[in-house]
């Protein structure tokens, strides 16, 4: 229950209004007493006699309390009453996401082997991050690195503008790769220049970085560097069955003379690699499970940088429709129970 110095009224005046009250129990007092003389009156009378009712005084003092509250509750809801509170709301425009997709030849190996319509693990993971970059709220920025021989950024800087940055991820294709290789150093070094680089009037709350990868390649002393110099949580998600793939020669690309690979490659998601990569930067490591759960830990992923951004912010709830009602309620009972009849009133 709120302490009364708590509430605040935005119509003070109003509530002179409440000053009226013994006025007003006088007239309603005078007006029985009145009725009571006239029932005394036409009392001698039989046939009135016979049909008069003799009002009980519960029920005018009932009478009485409802037209007197009706009043006082008009009266309150006319000021407007009003309880100050506080609420904790998340500043998404402080949020920034750093999605480093591994576009890399070993990703397009089956996602799941033992499902034979299942998608490859890079159309896996570009579905996970069209339905990610959706379902995000209005705010947050989000840069995008492609990597697999080099590094590339899809954007030039952390945009909110969700749907470009959609379409940028929808037209991703593999054909576009042309230098083999999985240069995660780099993608790693551009996703922290990318936001550490920002302009100074951005605001800067929470940034993660989210890595998408099945982790095919080596710790090289390069990787090595990147990962202990890193300054933001990197997250990384699995993406891959936990058992060898074979990559068929027909997925590898052709050489600058157009001839491929003739002995297909065998190809593992190295979950040591990308939860020592979680570890050494803050960040957590999410095995492949399913589609669903993909999506669901990128999410899980953003709720933690909500808690990092949120704000108290002060408002006032008004309660002045509460009051109305019950004026009108009580107004209402009085009218339907106030039956003025002749009658003497004990």
């Amino acid at each position: 229950m709120p302490a009364l110095e708590t509430i605040q009224w935005q119509y003070p005046e109003w509530l002179w209004g409440l000053t009226v009250l013994p006025v007003l129990g006088y007239l309603i007092s005078q007006h029985w007493r009145r009725l009571r003389r006239v029932g005394l009156d036409w009392s001698q009378v039989p046939e009135v006699r016979a049909h008069s009712a003799r009002p009980s005084r519960r029920m005018v003092i009932g009478h009485a309390a409802l037209l007197l509250s009706g009043w006082t509750l008009a009266i309150l809801g006319f000021a407007s009453p009003t309880l100050p509170g506080t609420t904790d709301s998340p500043v998404w425009e402080r949020v920034s996401i750093g999605l480093l997709l591994d576009v890399s030849h070993s990703m397009q190996a089956a996602a799941e082997p033992h499902d034979p319509a299942s998608p490859n693990r890079l159309e896996l993971a570009q579905q996970a991050v069209r339905e990610f970059i959706t379902s995000l709220p209005d705010g947050i920025r989000i840069g995008v690195i492609t990597f697999a021989g080099v590094a590339v950024p899809l954007v030039a800087a952390p945009s909110a503008d969700h749907q470009a940055i959609l379409a940028k991820v929808r037209r991703l294709h593999t054909q576009f790769i042309r230098r083999p290789g999985t240069a995660l150093a780099d993608a790693i070094r551009q996703g922290h220049s990318l936001f550490t680089d920002m302009p100074t009037d951005q605001p800067t709350g929470a940034i993660a970085l989210i890595l998408l990868s099945d982790g095919d390649t080596r710790l090289t002393p390069d990787l090595r560097e990147a990962i202990q110099q890193a300054r933001l949580p990197i997250h990384t998600l699995g993406i891959g069955a936990p058992q060898p793939v074979r990559l068929s020669a027909s997925n590898l690309p052709a050489d600058p003379r157009g001839s491929r690979p003739q002995t297909p490659l065998v190809t593992t998601v190295n979950a040591a690699l990308l939860r020592l990569i979680a570890e050494q930067t803050g960040g957590r490591y999410a095995p492949f499970v399913n589609r669903a759960e993909l999506y669901r830990t990128l999410q899980q992923i953003v709720s933690q940088q909500r808690h990092q951004v949120v704000e108290r912010r002060d408002h006032t709830r008004s309660f002045h429709r509460v009051f109305f009602l019950g004026a009108f309620s009580c107004l209402l009972m009085y009218q339907v129970f106030n039956r003025p009849r002749i009658g003497a009133v004990s």
